[in-house]
């Protein structure tokens, strides 16, 4: 096979991956298997929390990682926020990760990519879920 044809569709693509959830990660795990180059953004005072994922090793896979203080790295994200084609974040948890103001602001990013249980609107906007919270709630 030739170099090209061997090329993965994502690559070229420039990851920033900043959510907290399972859902986040697992969708930049999967820009990272089609070639995104993927830069996973650990806030220090949570990294204990993600380290107790069961399946963390499998989405830590194919990225970088970066475990930052980010109350105290704040100019350095928005950095990263500013260099990246796409900016994928967890809303619902990651105004306690990130602090109150959104990076989306700083992102040249032409995507931002936030991955929530409820969505950003409704009712529900902004609750976290995770597990069975899902299927019980869809009748799945």
């Amino acid at each position: 096979m030739t170099e090209t044809s061997t090329r993965l569709p994502l690559a070229g693509l420039s990851v920033l991956e900043l959510g907290a959830r399972v859902g986040a990660s697992a969708a930049g795990s999967l820009l990272a298997q089609m070639g995104a180059d993927v830069v996973f953004v650990e806030s220090a005072p949570l990294a204990g929390v993600q380290a107790k994922w069961n399946w963390r090793e499998q989405y830590a896979a194919g990225k970088q990682s970066l475990s930052v203080d980010a109350s105290a790295e704040r100019a350095l994200l928005e950095r990263l926020a500013a260099s990246d084609d796409v900016l994928l974040v967890s809303s619902d948890l990651d105004d306690i990760a990130y602090g109150a103001a959104p990076l989306g602001a700083a992102a040249r990013s032409a995507i931002v990519w936030d991955v929530t249980a409820f969505g950003s609107t409704g009712p529900r906007a902004g609750q976290p879920a995770g597990g069975a919270q899902g299927p019980a709630l869809t009748g799945g």
